[in-house]
Parts: structure tokens; sequence; C-alpha cells
């Protein structure tokens, strides 16, 4: 997740938790990536607080490093208009932003009229665009559930090794009795009265 503020970033990992879901850790070399690219009072965890004085440029920076980093799923980036926001200039940067499969990238443009034309240039570009972060963070679940539950009807069940071994005795002690019961080697006398029937079955 990347936001340049700190409580709608709240307001969404709420969502997602109570849904849930899960945030991804960054790994190592998205730490240092991120490092370089944003100021040194960034988040330094997901979600990626990427302050309030982010430009496309420091968007676009974070959804790049974000979108390689092969524990993630998806990425949403959150806007709230701030004096340095540019609601335009990000959507922009955001289609440019690599979005390699599986992972998804969703919008939360908050603002309403003053960030509408940001959200249509996102719109356009086929990337979900959200007026609050908490409501993509759980459309963003509900599309991973799904896809995962459907994966698991394609999976192919298989028996563990050790369910043939078991098979294979179990076979050999129920022919065992019959095959000393053909070879006479049973006295009648010896027998308890309920073991006649298993030998019959």
């Amino acid at each position: 997740m990347i936001t340049n503020a700190g409580g709608p970033g709240v307001l969404a990992a709420d969502a997602l938790i109570s849904a849930g879901g899960q945030f991804a850790e960054l790994s190592k070399e998205t730490v240092e990536v991120l490092n370089r690219e944003l100021p040194a009072a960034w988040s330094h965890s997901n979600p990626i607080d990427i302050l309030g004085d982010a430009g496309p440029d420091r968007y676009l920076q974070a959804a790049q490093a974000a979108a390689r980093d092969a524990n993630t799923d998806g990425i949403l980036a959150i806007l709230t208009p701030q004096s340095m926001t540019d609601p335009t200039g990000q959507p922009r940067n955001s289609r440019r932003s690599p979005r390699p499969p599986p992972r998804r990238f969703f919008a939360s443009w908050m603002g309403g009229e003053e960030v509408a034309a940001g959200s249509e240039i996102l719109r356009a570009a086929n990337i979900p665009t959200f007026d609050f972060p908490d409501q993509a963070a759980q459309i963003f679940h509900n599309m991973w559930r799904y896809r995962s539950n459907l994966q698991s009807l394609y999976e192919t069940v298989t028996l563990p090794s050790s369910f043939e071994t078991a098979k294979r005795k179990r076979k050999r002690m129920r022919s065992s009795p019959k095959a000393a019961r053909r070879g006479g080697r049973f006295s009648a006398s010896i027998l308890p009265s309920n073991c006649w029937q298993a030998l019959w079955d």
C-alpha cells in the first residue's frame, strides 16, 4: 500500500486485516530501493507512507519498487489532496508503473471533485478507483480470496505415500487368515468364536 497520509493508510489496513487479509512484508531489497528513492522520513514498512509532500515521481518510484517485490500480490495507491498534491500527475505516472501478473493495481483518490480528473485518468487506464481506501482494501481481499478458491478447485488431489503402504499392509492382514484356513493350519479349538466371521469375510 502506498499513501501520502497516515490516516487513510490505517483505515485501509484495518479493513484488510478485519477481512482476513494481511500486508506483504517488504523484502530487504525493496526497503533498500525505497531508502534510496524516498525521503528519510518515509514509513520504512508497509503501508509505504511517502509523506504529504509527495509528487508524481515519488508515487511512481514507490509503485515500481513495490511491483518488483515478489511478496506483493497487489498495490493500493492512496492520494489525499494536500498542498503539494498533483491529482492528475500521479495517475499519469501510475499508468506507467509496471504491474506484472499476478499483481493488481488499485487506487483510492480521496477528495471528490478536487481529484475527479485524476480518477478519470485512472479509470481510462482500467485501474479500479475507489472513493474510500477501506472499500478498495475489502474488494481486493475478496478478489484474492475468490482467485485462491478457484485455484484450489483445479488442484489435483494426491494421496500421501503412506496411504499405499497402509493399503498393502491391510491387504496382507486380510489375506493371511484365509491363506491359513486354506492350508488347514487352523484348529477350531484355538480360535475364539468371534474370529470365525472374519475368516469367511
